[in-house]
């Protein structure tokens, strides 16, 4: 799902603890993580600052979608990290 505010479905979700395996896959990597397939046993590593999809959207290309769109929406729909209301006030 992509993010559009901390409260949306996922957000509400994720506050319940319900028990969900949260996967979130920023387009590009804030840190050095691990996905791991439970059934097939495969696991892809992303350093920091890989971008999920290269031949979609390289490091040009998301760089321009941030400038044109601005770092809070780029946060939300790509990073999926939406940015606090309070944050949206200042």
């Amino acid at each position: 799902m992509q993010r559009l505010h901390e409260q949306d479905l996922t957000g509400y979700i994720l506050e319940q603890d319900l028990g969900y395996t949260h996967l979130c896959l920023p387009a590009v990597a804030e840190q050095k993580t691990i996905v791991s397939f439970p059934i097939s046993s495969r696991e892809i590593v992303r350093e920091e600052g890989d971008i999920l999809n290269p031949q979609r959207f390289d490091d040009k290309a998301l760089e321009g979608i941030k400038k044109s769109m601005g770092s809070m929406q780029f946060s939300g729909q790509y990073q999926q990290s939406p940015a606090h209301e309070s944050y949206w006030q200042r």
